[in-house]
């Protein structure tokens, strides 16, 4: 037995080894070790077993009584057999009265052996055909001594049984265990399977993420390469306008009118804003609506629950009066009848069955109020639950519409600022005109001036385009995100409809089904 334990303890070991190296075949080795042991174990108790039986069946086959002698070396043997090399046996009178023999002999023995070479020949049985005359010798030694004490070999033989009784218990637990083992191994091993298939699916999106951040950084690597070679043209394209200063009229009067097509696009935007503000305001106000015809909905329900309780309570409680009055009918009817219960037993019978029927429609319908106000609790959680959702999404958009709002007061203020920075520059020119009509020796340090100024006014130029390009991607993406909200708010609102169609058709159905069928259970139990 402890050999098996220990056996067990290793098994076990080396599955929990096999479980952190996640390797498949050695999983499959420790479970042939540990199968493979069992086995030689199972055979060897067997191989024990079947000694004994030998042995009484070769005294039956002579005549002889069933009580036998075993000597001490063929006990050793099937002592050794039943518990591998390296067990020990040992018996005791604490053994014997737990089989509940009352003994007065102790048999304390304790076997050893280095292996399995001894087997059934050393059961010594008289007149067998293959026993020698040594054999007979000891066997009718033996024989007297049994004669002698019938006693200890019946004890000794039902401490064996007991023994025996104790290995195959020991046998089972240790294949049930083995197979709880085994199923736990496989739950672990598929849990490990399914951590490394999201590792997996973790390592390949991330792979995926890699590439299109690569390909968005070859995107921006181009688009500076453009921006440098634009850059490079335009330093050209200003030092051929700065020989004439005609042309500088021109760049200025291109400024403005870019300026103007801001303005305008600045405008179009705040209508645009205002838009989406009246659309925000419009689809809180619905959902405020929705969220105050949802609430008088579930008071509704609330109150037709609690109205359908009280009614059922009150049916209830008649019912339960008309039970007492039937039952006390019933025990005065009983009283009278006495003398002739063996005519009326089937009626009293027919009304007790149909008292135990009314107990059970009640407890039916108790059950079926209990499950439908469960069922409309978790209706008015889920509807709760979905308002506070929404309440979110709308918060979230007010947040992205103020965060929109300031955006454009910073590019307001940007483009007042150019609009100030343009008008000093246009009253700079003049003066440089009026200079230059005057003086005309002054005009080439004017020119220089004038180009860098150039130069600042076309830098303030492309940043406005900029900005405007900004602008509009912007714009889109709001009206995007407020196309995406209609759509959701949509959805949602029919999701909604469609549940409280069915909660009001569950409610019908239910207050039109079972007080009915309540009221036809009563009415035919009282028939």
């Amino acid at each position: 037995m402890a050999q098996l334990l220990a056996l067990d303890d290793d098994s076990t070991y080396e599955r929990f080894s096999d479980v952190e190296s996640d390797t498949d075949s050695d999983v499959v080795e420790s479970f042939e070790t540990v199968d493979v042991a069992q086995s030689f174990e199972t055979v060897d108790v067997a191989q024990s077993f079947e000694t004994v039986d030998v042995a009484q069946a070769l005294h039956e086959s002579n005549g002889e009584p069933e009580t036998f002698f075993l000597d001490e070396p063929a006990t050793a043997a099937a002592a050794d057999e039943s518990c591998g090399d390296d067990s020990s046996l040992e018996f005791s009178a604490q053994d014997v009265e737990e089989d509940g023999e009352d003994s007065e002999h102790f048999v304390d023995e304790e076997i050893t052996s280095d292996s399995h070479s001894e087997g059934p020949s050393h059961i010594s049985a008289p007149s067998s055909p293959v026993s020698t005359e040594s054999d007979s010798e000891v066997y009718d030694s033996a024989h007297g001594e049994l004669d002698e004490e019938p006693t200890e070999l019946e004890t000794s033989m039902h401490v064996l049984d007991a023994e025996r009784q104790r290995h195959c218990a020991a046998i089972a637990e240790l294949e049930e265990r083995h197979a709880k083992d085994m199923i736990e191994h496989a739950a672990e091993v598929q849990a490990l399977r399914n951590a490394q298939d999201a590792l997996r699916e973790e390592n390949r999106v991330l792979a995926a993420r890699v590439e299109t951040l690569l390909k968005d950084e070859d995107e921006l690597q181009s688009q500076l390469r453009n921006t440098s070679e634009l850059n490079v043209a335009l330093q050209e394209e200003k030092e051929q306008l700065s020989d004439q200063l005609l042309q500088s009229r021109i760049m200025i009067a291109n400024v403005g009118q870019d300026h103007a097509e801001a303005l305008a696009a600045q405008r179009s935007f705040e209508a645009q804003l205002a838009y989406t503000n009246l659309e925000m305001e419009e689809l809180k106000s619905r959902s405020t609506a929705e969220t105050a015809l949802l609430q008088i909905e579930i008071d509704t329900l609330q109150s037709n629950a609690k109205l359908e309780h009280d009614n059922f309570v009150e049916t209830t409680n008649a019912l339960r009066r008309e039970l007492e009055l039937r039952m006390h009918d019933l025990d005065s009817e009983r009283k009278s009848s006495r003398e002739a219960a063996a005519r009326f037993t089937g009626e009293i019978q027919a009304l007790t069955d149909s008292r135990d029927g009314l107990k059970a429609d009640l407890h039916r319908t108790r059950s079926e109020l209990e499950e439908l106000s469960r069922s409309s609790q978790d209706a008015i959680d889920t509807l709760r639950k979905e308002n506070r959702l929404k309440t979110l999404q709308i918060q979230s958009e007010r947040a992205r519409a103020e965060t929109s709002a300031t955006e454009l007061r910073a590019l307001q203020q940007s483009k007042d600022n150019m609009h100030s920075q343009c008008q000093k520059l246009e009253g700079t020119i003049s003066d440089l005109e009026n200079i230059g009509r005057n003086k005309d020796q002054e005009l080439i340090t004017l020119q220089s001036v004038l180009e860098v100024r150039q130069k600042l006014a076309s830098e303030k130029a492309d940043s406005l385009r900029r900005e405007r390009r900004s602008l509009r991607e912007s714009v889109a993406t709001l009206q995007k995100q407020l196309e995406d909200a209609k759509a959701y708010a949509l959805r949602e609102r029919q999701e909604m409809n469609k549940k409280l169609g069915t909660i009001h058709v569950d409610g019908d159905a239910s207050s039109k089904t079972y007080p009915r069928s309540s009221l036809s259970r009563i009415s035919t139990g009282s028939r």
